[in-house]
């Protein structure tokens, strides 16, 4: 409980409640409390400091499924990204296969990385159409991929979404600053048009200890899950 609370940042200013504290909010022995601090420390969520206190370390992004899906812009969250790929190629086989075009006809290859504050939380590596990805090539990337495609003058009809995990090999560790085979958020993401027409085929890898997703859904009260 007290990880899902640092990682939320539902800790305020980052400063832990001391143990007799923790001891009665949890009603725990003070053995339980310094044990659960202990792994805390060993995973780098929080950080002890001689005659001051504890304190949180960890800062994790939480994207809602909404904002993955493109219903909601990422341009007040802190995020910056650093473009690495920026080139026209051929299209991989599964990148044709999944946009409805032919192996070998051009795409915009267009990968970048994320940052949060300056620390890398993931690397996104989109495959653009032509005629599309025209106005993506001459369009400056000031904030999210969202605002970037709004800019370029593209519309969004629709997106299509898996979310998995997956552990990080050799070239995704160095990027991430993270050790081989630690697991990461991976997203298979592709965009439509407004006519249900793919033209944007996306592989997202983010650090899976920096990023959270959520949803919020409802019901109709009378149980008729149609509505």
């Amino acid at each position: 409980m007290l990880r899902s609370d640092i990682l939320a940042g539902r800790t305020g200013d980052g400063g832990i409640p001391p143990e007799p504290e923790l001891m009665g909010t949890h009603h725990v022995s003070r053995s339980v409390v310094r044990e659960a601090l202990a792994l805390l420390r060993n995973e780098g969520v929080i950080e002890r400091i001689p005659g001051t206190g504890t304190f949180a370390v960890a800062e994790r992004f939480a994207y809602r499924i909404t904002e993955l899906h493109g219903a909601e812009g990422l341009s007040d969250r802190g995020i910056t990204n650093q473009v690495v790929a920026c080139e026209r190629i051929p299209m991989p086989r599964l990148v044709a296969a999944r946009l409805r075009a032919d192996t070998g006809d051009d795409c915009l290859l267009l990968e970048y990385i994320g940052r949060l504050h300056g620390s890398a939380i993931g690397i996104y590596t989109n495959y653009i159409r032509f005629p599309e990805a025209e106005a993506v090539a001459r369009t400056p990337f000031r904030s999210d991929w969202w605002t970037l495609l709004a800019d370029a003058g593209l519309r969004v009809g629709g997106t299509d979404l898996r979310i998995e995990s997956l552990p990080a090999d050799d070239v995704l560790a160095d990027t991430l600053g993270i050790a081989a085979g630690q697991p990461v958020l991976g997203v298979e993401q592709l965009i439509l048009d407004p006519a249900g027409v793919p033209f944007d085929y996306a592989l997202l890898r983010n650090r899976g200890d920096r990023i959270a997703v959520s949803s919020r859904a409802s019901r109709d009260p009378r149980g008729d899950r149609s509505r």
